[in-house]
């Protein structure tokens, strides 16, 4: 389609010397115009074909096709180009029908000049109008569009950020709700041991948890006002915080941490604090004076590993029979919370090895050698 900036119109006539005249006199008036020329509707609509007139003035009475069946095929193929109909002179009832066919205008013959001119220029004018406006629909329309997409994007992130909102605090008051009644019930296990006084070194162990506990409760918050995905927690921050709080409290026993970061839910975080804290409480009881902490994340799973420099795990050791309550504890938790799995080993160089192996579904940076750089 061509649109040109100066006015252009098609005259469409089967008189040639209607169609020398008319366009020396229309250029003589209308500063600018350019006019095309048809001797047939035939010819006139393979040029409406290819340019959008601003206008087009054809004879009603012409061999073949004539005017009104030419203005019936401007509406379908050129909606809105106006069209000035010329007949001869008295010809009401034709003037009626091209008036009701959509004709802009209806010239009588002979055709007054300044009738024609005024009629033209108000054509043009009319045309450029419609086209301004339907310009600015588009772009309207266009902008409408725009901002409605913009809308339903924002709307389904805001739904996405409630949802994740929502399946964070629900995780999170069902982990609190569980980790206030495993400290209940260790509290009663303490009790019931020790009637008289608890040690302060038990006290100190619920603490941490307690501590842990109201650190992931922060990691969830803060993940959740950023949107993380999922609502995952950084393992490596839990526990060197946990690390960092036990060192405290430890006395001249040395806590040494290689942890690795992955991505943990609330759930796995919550019961892998857990862990942790129960195993370096127990490697400080019967180590001498370093517990070695590793966090090794794999392809395909997580590995905790939890090293003394004690006198190892006694001879014939059944983690069934043997264990304590605190590791009976770790062990239901690696198994039912974690989805893993617990072995127990000693160190060729004497100590103790608890090793927890958790499965994990997300690819990360493949592990190295287990304590491998323990600072």
């Amino acid at each position: 389609m061509t649109v040109l900036s100066d006015p252009r119109v098609l005259i469409v006539d089967d008189d040639p010397a209607l169609l020398d005249i008319l366009p020396r006199l229309l250029r003589l008036r209308i500063d600018g115009l350019e006019i095309d020329t048809a001797d047939s509707a035939r010819r006139a609509l393979d040029k409406i074909a290819e340019t959008d007139y601003d206008a087009v003035v054809t004879d009603i009475k012409m061999p073949g096709m004539d005017g009104l069946a030419l203005l019936e095929e401007i509406n379908k193929v050129r909606p809105g180009t106006p069209t000035l109909l010329i007949s001869g002179h008295g010809e009401h009832d034709l003037a009626l029908q091209a008036l009701r066919g959509g004709a802009y205008d209806f010239i009588q013959k002979p055709v007054e000049r300044e009738y024609l001119v005024a009629a033209l220029r108000r054509a043009i004018d009319n045309r450029r109008l419609s086209r301004q406006v339907e310009v600015q629909n588009g772009a309207l329309l266009a902008y409408a569009a725009n901002l409605e997409q913009t809308v339903q994007e924002r709307t389904g992130e805001l739904v996405e950020v409630n949802e994740r909102l929502k399946s964070a605090m629900t995780e999170t008051h069902h982990r609190v709700k569980n980790s206030l009644q495993l400290i209940s019930a260790l509290l009663d296990i303490q009790i019931s041991q020790h009637r008289q006084s608890i040690p302060s070194s038990e006290l100190t162990r619920l603490a941490s948890y307690v501590n842990t506990l109201a650190d992931i409760h922060d990691l969830l918050t803060h993940e959740s006002k950023n949107g993380a995905e999922a609502i995952m927690v950084s393992g490596k921050t839990i526990l060197e915080n946990l690390l960092q709080m036990m060192r405290k409290t430890v006395g001249n026993v040395e806590i040494r941490h290689d942890i690795q970061d992955v991505r943990l839910t609330p759930r796995q975080g919550t019961s892998l604090a857990f862990v942790v804290n129960e195993l370096v409480t127990n490697g400080v009881k019967h180590g001498r004076s370093k517990v070695e902490v590793c966090l090794i994340a794999a392809e395909s799973d997580v590995t905790l590993e939890v090293c003394d420099d004690g006198s190892g795990f006694p001879e014939g050791f059944d983690p069934s029979a043997d264990s304590t309550t605190g590791l009976e504890l770790v062990q239901k938790m690696v198994k039912w919370d974690l989805g893993g799995n617990i072995s127990y080993s000693n160190r060729t160089n004497a100590g103790a090895c608890v090793t927890v192996v958790i499965p994990q579904q997300d690819t990360v940076p493949a592990g190295q050698e287990l304590c491998a750089r323990a600072t």
